[in-house]
């Protein structure tokens, strides 16, 4: 997979995806069918795409990973987590760049950790990948909003709506999340300013002023409406709490703030008349030059 450019060449990479999901399928077949040697040791067996995952937390204070990390069986998913905690160092070292470093490195961050000969088997690779999954369906983080975008485009799941449901409710998650981004960043440039502006503000990590409030609380409840799994992965849930707190402590109904954040749009620009009224101009003008002839 890593000779093939996705960009240069995308029908090939997804035969070759294709290839690799049934080599998966077949690998796990495989294991199902063998017997096992020590049935004592079978309840203690962890299977690699069993979804959990090791246990990390990716925030400005360094990764911390659970005893679950290094577990590993014949699959070699300790090698997959070691990789994967790897990564999450890697991911630390970004957000102490200023402005938390642009999307290409995290790009390059995400390839580097692919490109480690541990994860040369497809078993690896495959359990890697729903380590990351996993980690980016719970919850927020800082810097996860750029991991997924990310690994979005590193592992093609914008494209291939395919791949990513194999990954169970993680997977789904994910996946409305990508979808929602792309309707996200597709708004009109006027609300996208202000959706990102609010996110801006929630991970300040300052408490707004009650006029600040007032003028973006609905807009606040209008995004979290629309892109309710896209801000589930990008804005700290607590910071949201203390947000309405605030706003209900100050008066606000937070109620009706909802219903008319469902509806909240920002102005049109007005040019004074419609551009029909610019038409009827015209051909009245062109039809007093007639009649001057």
């Amino acid at each position: 997979m890593r000779l093939i450019d996705q960009a240069a060449d995308l029908s090939g990479f997804q035969n070759l995806r294709e290839a690799y999901e049934t080599a998966l399928h077949w690998a796990a077949h495989q294991q199902a069918q063998a017997p096992q040697d020590n049935p004592e040791q079978q309840g203690n067996t962890t299977d690699s795409t069993d979804g959990a995952g090791p246990t990390v937390t990716l925030s400005k204070h360094g990764p911390a990973a659970s005893p679950a990390a290094d577990r590993s069986d014949a699959a070699s998913p300790g090698s997959a987590s070691t990789v994967f905690q790897q990564l999450i160092g890697a991911c630390y070292h970004l957000l102490s760049q200023p402005q938390g470093a642009a999307l290409p490195a995290w790009i390059d961050t995400l390839r580097a950790a692919l490109a480690d000969p541990a994860l040369i088997s497809l078993i690896a690779r495959h359990s890697f990948e729903h380590m990351l999954v996993d980690f980016l369906a719970n919850g927020w983080r800082p810097g996860k909003e750029k991991l997924l975008a990310a690994a979005a485009e590193v592992f093609n799941w914008e494209h291939d709506h395919r791949h990513l449901p194999q990954f169970g409710a993680s997977g789904a998650i994910v996946q409305r999340a990508i979808d929602e981004r792309d309707i996200f960043l597709r708004q009109p440039p006027a609300d996208l300013e202000i959706d990102r502006k609010i996110i801006e503000r929630l991970r300040s990590g300052t408490d707004p002023t009650p006029r600040q409030l007032n003028d973006d609380m609905a807009y606040l409840e209008r995004m979290l409406g629309r892109f309710p799994h896209l801000m589930a992965l990008s804005i700290d849930g607590d910071a949201v709490a203390r947000w309405r707190e605030i706003f209900a402590a100050n008066g606000g109904v937070l109620k009706e703030i909802k219903t008319a954040g469902a509806h909240h749009t920002t102005a049109e620009p007005s040019f004074g008349f419609a551009p029909w009224g610019l038409v009827i101009m015209l051909l009245f003008t062109m039809l007093r030059a007639c009649g001057t002839h």
